[in-house]
């Protein structure tokens, strides 16, 4: 068996932050990545079957790809926090979104001499993919007395991740590879949480619950199919 790969990778980021004290009680903090990545790879691969103690060959396979692919990712980070004696409020928002596209052609040549067949497997296959996660959200701290500190929050969340690959198999569409995939989810989460200090003592108690709404789309073959989900998930701690 030989095999032999070529990779060539470029990528570009670009990172921007800001601090800013807008009063000695407020602060806004954003931060924003973006990251460029364009990649080239080659691969060849031959592999020979034989028979033991024998020049006799059985097989032989040979295949040869090539792919190129580009993507970006963004990540970005909004923060508003205000102050107030010993109490604090904050919101949060951030975005993350990455997309990616993918062409790949490999073309395979197998031969198999007991019989004297020769099999030829072209594909191509491109592919298409995002995943965008987006949510805003809100937290309180309040100082109730010397020894008990509550919290409450509140954050939406929209997930949406998509999926496109389609296959190519010796000139004619191969339905049974390719698949298309659109899933997005949306959450709704409550928290209300507390520390109380008695002497060496403290307790944590904390209540959450998320709303979740689900919907995926799905093809793959002769599957067509669209699913809906909806759960109610707490999560009480202490």
């Amino acid at each position: 068996n030989k095999s032999k790969a070529y990779n060539h990778n470029l990528s570009m980021p670009l990172d921007l932050a800001l601090n800013l004290n807008l009063s000695p009680n407020d602060v806004l903090f954003a931060q924003t990545t973006v990251t460029y990545n364009k990649t080239r790879s080659r691969q060849g691969s031959e592999q020979t079957t034989s028979v033991v103690d024998s020049d006799e060959d059985v097989n032989r396979s040979n295949t040869l790809s090539h792919s190129l692919t580009d993507a970006v990712n963004t990540n970005s980070t909004v923060q508003y926090k205000h102050f107030h004696g010993k109490n604090s409020y904050k919101i949060t928002a951030q975005l993350n979104y990455r997309n990616s596209d993918k062409e790949n052609l490999s073309n395979s040549l197998y031969t198999y001499f007991t019989d004297g067949n020769t099999v030829t497997d072209n594909q191509f296959t491109k592919s298409a993919s995002h995943l965008l996660n987006t949510s805003i959200a809100a937290k309180a701290s309040n100082a109730l007395g010397k020894s008990v500190l509550l919290n409450s929050g509140y954050s939406l969340n929209f997930k949406n991740e998509y999926s496109n690959n389609s296959v190519t198999r010796n000139d004619a569409y191969d339905a049974a590879n390719s698949l298309r995939s659109d899933d997005n989810t949306t959450t709704n989460t409550f928290k209300l949480s507390s520390t109380i200090n008695a002497g060496k003592l403290t307790i944590s108690p904390e209540m959450g619950i998320d709303f979740k709404h689900q919907r995926l789309e799905y093809r793959r073959g002769v599957l067509d199919t669209t699913a809906t989900r909806n759960a109610v998930l707490p999560s009480p701690s202490l």
